[in-house]
């Protein structure tokens, strides 16, 4: 009965990491997809500058 609890908390607090990591990776993946659209705006910014300095 014992060594079955240890078992089931063993693999309880696996799942418990698990699910922290993809926390982790989640907020991870938000700011990098944040950070991309500021980085395409910032080029569009720049196309537009050297468009208008063209003309």
């Amino acid at each position: 009965m014992l060594a079955q609890q240890e078992q089931i908390q063993r693999k309880s607090s696996r799942v418990a990491t698990d699910l922290a990591r993809l926390s982790v990776f989640k907020g991870n993946l938000r700011e990098m997809e944040v950070q991309q659209r500021v980085d395409e705006q910032a080029r569009e910014q720049n196309r537009e500058k050297k468009h208008e300095n063209t003309i």
